[in-house]
């Protein structure tokens, strides 16, 4: 089932993130589906972001796992965990991802933690 959903800012991307760790992807000009499932993880994904080019995508899943990765390619650029994550913001290329507590944690697109 779909848990999270985001598409994005130029209107052509959507994305559903699942219970069962996938994401699928879909081309908002045409409404079919854009490539095969994608696999993140074994965990539900609870939150999913596309940049507003629709090049870069954010996922959250329900362990806290966050992975930023290129849409072209399907490639990992970071990885990082953040105990108790509720959900995520993506800019340019940083990102951030929030406790429900108020945590807020931002990183570089290389996932090293800012300060």
């Amino acid at each position: 089932s779909v848990r999270c959903a985001a598409v994005a800012g130029d209107a052509r991307l959507a994305a559903a993130g699942g219970s069962d760790g996938v994401l699928r992807l879909w081309d908002m000009t045409t409404g079919e589906r854009a490539g095969a499932d994608w696999r993140l993880g074994d965990k539900s994904l609870a939150d999913v972001l596309l940049s507003a080019d629709g090049k870069t995508l954010l996922a959250l899943d329900a362990d806290g796992t966050v992975t930023l990765a290129a849409v072209d390619g399907r490639k990992t650029r970071a990885t990082v965990t953040l105990a108790g994550a509720a959900g995520l913001a993506l800019a340019g290329d940083r990102f951030a991802a929030y406790t429900a507590d108020g945590l807020v944690v931002a990183y570089s697109a290389a996932g090293k933690e800012l300060r």
